[in-house]
C-alpha cells in the first residue's frame, strides 16, 4: 500500500496514537523484516511469506486476515492456512476477517478458533472474530 493511501486511512488518529503517524507511515511502507517498536508493547514486522508456508507458533496476538474473499482466491480460506493462523497466535490471540461467510465461520471453527460474528464496519453487515483460548 503506498504511504499517501495508507495515510489517507489515518489510523494512528483513530487510535489515538499522537505523535505516531509519520513513523507508523515511514514503517509501514518500509520493505524490511526486522521488529519495529514503536511504544506502548506494540511490535510490527513484515513476514514475506506465503501464508502456506507460514510455519512459527506463538508469535502474533492479533492477525488480520484480509485476503479478498473465497470465490477470488480460494487458496487463502483453507482449513490448512486458519491452522496455521492459529498455530501463530499466542493463547488468548484474536484473528479478525471482514468475511463473514458460513462457509469461513466453519473453517475457523475447524481449525480451532472459537468464532463470534461482529457488527461490521461502515459497508460490511458483519465480520468473524477468531480466539485462541
Amino acid at each position: 500500500m503506498s504511504g499517501s493511501l495508507l495515510g489517507s486511512l489515518d489510523h494512528c488518529a483513530d487510535l489515538a496514537w499522537r505523535g505516531l503517524h509519520e513513523p507508523f507511515i515511514a514503517r509501514m511502507t518500509v520493505l524490511q523484516q526486522e521488529p519495529w517498536e514503536p511504544l506502548g508493547g506494540l511490535r510490527f514486522q513484515l513476514v514475506q511469506q506465503q501464508v502456506q508456508e507460514f510455519q512459527q507458533e506463538a508469535v502474533a496476538d492479533v492477525v488480520y486476515f484480509d485476503a479478498f474473499g473465497p470465490p477470488t482466491q480460494p487458496d487463502m480460506w483453507t482449513l490448512d492456512v486458519f491452522q496455521r493462523m492459529f498455530n501463530a497466535l499466542r493463547p488468548g490471540g484474536v484473528l479478525v476477517t471482514y468475511c463473514a461467510k458460513g462457509e469461513v465461520r466453519r473453517t475457523m471453527q475447524a481449525a480451532g478458533f472459537s468464532v463470534e460474528r461482529l457488527a461490521g464496519p461502515p459497508g460490511k453487515r458483519e465480520m468473524l472474530r477468531g480466539t485462541k483460548h
